[in-house]
């Protein structure tokens, strides 16, 4: 699965036969710290990653009530080359909260996030939803027991009580962890051979799933009067810009062009559009995903 999550090449304690090829992330949300990880699957390190763990902290699913969220729905997040899909359930709650305003009892908030490559997200609507019904049905009464002992880890002298809490915690993690490695690997086992000499690619095709797509992407830019033509001439002179049309709306010129993936759209902007004389580098960009389109052939 090296062509879909290469820098996740740490190893992992559980074997995996689809290690790397999706994230698993449950939180809560702590009414002293704000959103605060309970488990990551595959791994715990990418805790510690700013980077990594941004597009999960920042997800509108936060921002969302739950009423707002039906059963079958989920919220996503596009962000760099994957999809977050996301969704928000309440547990039961009877601890003390350590902030005014937020009574006893108040129920605690989960959010259960999943992260695909961006060509994958076919698969996304589907096992978000499997891995939601699995973790509230056999895990929802529990996720009490994970919040607590996450809040008690953080204390500075642990009773014996708040030990035995961490460690029976730690095994329930293993637990879930499991769950969701079998739920998965049962899920893409059905469309994907890890002992298939065939790509990844190859094999979804073969039974009907095209992955042939790339991203389309419209930037308006604002550009200098006097450079207004010499930079539109020169952006149209681009292999894969289609459209770059000087425009007499909110921006002097729209561009419409193709890139494979988010990465090579940014390099094009970043180094190719944006270092030219007379344009104005805040810009705005719209993307969108294109499959079987007239300009992939």
């Amino acid at each position: 699965m090296a062509e879909l999550f290469e820098k996740n090449k740490e190893k992992t304690p559980i074997e995996d036969s689809y290690f790397g090829l999706y994230e698993v992330y449950i939180l809560y949300f702590d009414e002293e710290k704000g959103h605060i990880p309970l488990l990551t699957y595959p791994s715990d390190s990418v805790k510690k990653s700013d980077g990594e763990m941004r597009p999960v902290y920042i997800h509108s699913i936060w921002f969302l009530d739950i009423e707002e969220i039906s059963p079958q729905n989920h919220i996503d997040l596009e962000y760099n080359d994957k999809m977050y899909f996301a969704t928000k359930f309440h547990v039961a709650s009877q601890r003390e909260r350590r902030r005014a305003g937020i009574k006893k009892g108040s129920p605690e908030k989960i959010v259960l996030m999943l992260a695909l490559p961006t060509n994958l997200i076919i698969f996304g609507d589907d096992l978000i939803q499997k891995l939601t019904q699995a973790i509230k049905k056999n895990y929802q009464e529990e996720m009490l027991e994970l919040i607590e002992a996450e809040i008690g880890r953080n204390d500075p002298i642990k009773s014996q009580e708040v030990k035995l809490q961490i460690k029976k915690a730690n095994q329930l993690k293993e637990n879930i962890k499991e769950d969701i490695k079998t739920l998965c690997e049962e899920y893409f086992s059905t469309v994907i051979d890890t002992g298939e000499t065939k790509s990844l690619k190859k094999q979804l095709e073969e039974i009907g799933i095209d992955l042939t797509h790339k991203i389309m992407a419209w930037l308006g830019v604002t550009v200098d009067p006097n450079h207004l033509k010499k930079v539109a001439q020169k952006l149209a002179s681009y292999d894969n810009v289609i459209v770059a049309a000087i425009s007499s709306g909110d921006h002097d010129l729209i561009v419409q062009l193709i890139a494979d993936n988010i990465r090579s759209l940014r390099d094009f902007v970043d180094k190719i559009v944006k270092p030219m004389e007379g344009i104005n580098p805040d810009m705005d960009v719209s993307v969108s995903y294109i499959t079987g389109s007239k300009y992939l052939k």
